[in-house]
């Protein structure tokens, strides 16, 4: 299901009449031995206990592609590349009907991330009361040193510990996707009791000072 999910099914539909295509012309065995050798080697570590990201298939997405571009590349007749691009055409108009859903909603979520880091961003400025800052978790900590133009050493990831200092936290749907991310391994520290500096949107910064 992730392999479909990811790939989408019509390239997944099209790899499948690739393999058709390159067993028929004796190409077959290569191609398919490295899919399947790519998926194996994607699929130990989840079985470990690896959590599976998407980007984890990215090889075997590639070679889904390949696959699926197989029988346009085994096309010898003259004749047969028009009826290619006609189907290659086709699929192409079928597939932006049915993906435009979709690639609406990914804008939607891409504004809406780019809008809630803005608020974070916004709740730290002009500075913070004092330094270090500390955040949710890890994944804050580059783009807030950045952000705030100071070391990486002065941020401070809050699941180690809470320093009196600064704190930027946001609420869990400030923080999805950002702090937090689905199928991700990782969680956010609690957040800090310490009088409110500033919000901005769904993220509070608040401070004490030592």
């Amino acid at each position: 299901m992730i392999v479909a999910r990811t790939a989408r099914p019509d390239v997944c539909v099209a790899a499948v009449l690739g393999l058709v295509v390159a067993w028929r012309r004796g190409c077959f065995g290569l191609l398919f031995g490295v899919l399947v050798a790519s998926a194996v080697a994607t699929f130990i570590p989840v079985i470990a206990g690896t959590p599976l990201n998407d980007r984890y298939l990215m090889v075997t997405m590639t070679l889904l592609c390949v696959a699926a571009a197989a029988p346009v590349a085994l096309l010898e007749e003259r004749g047969a590349w028009r009826l290619a691009g006609a189907a290659g055409l086709a699929l192409l108009v079928v597939g932006a009907i049915f993906q435009a859903p979709r690639f609406l909603d990914r804008r939607d979520e891409v504004v809406d991330r780019a809008g809630r880091l803005a608020d974070a961003r916004d709740a730290l400025r002009p500075r913070v009361p004092c330094l270090p800052l500390v955040v949710p978790n890890n994944r804050l900590e580059p783009v807030t040193a950045v952000w705030l133009d100071v070391p990486l050493s002065d941020v401070r990831d809050g699941r180690d510990g809470i320093p009196d200092g600064s704190y930027l936290w946001g609420t869990p749907a400030a923080m999805k996707d950002i702090v937090v991310i689905a199928g991700r391994a990782g969680g956010a520290a609690p957040e800090p009791s310490a009088p409110v500096v500033r919000r901005s949107g769904g993220w509070t910064l608040t401070a004490r000072c030592g």
